[in-house]
């Protein structure tokens, strides 16, 4: 892999895009999980 190279993005289903955009948009859970939600989108 070249370094600075952008990876392949997941295949997300629409039923898991939608949980992870619920997820990353929360205020109500913790930075750390959001914040990983928000990376994995």
């Amino acid at each position: 892999m070249a370094i600075g190279g952008a990876e392949a993005e997941p295949a997300l289903s629409a039923e898991e895009h939608a949980r992870l955009t619920s997820l990353a948009a929360s205020r109500s859970q913790p930075h750390a999980m959001v914040a990983r939600e928000k990376l994995v989108l």
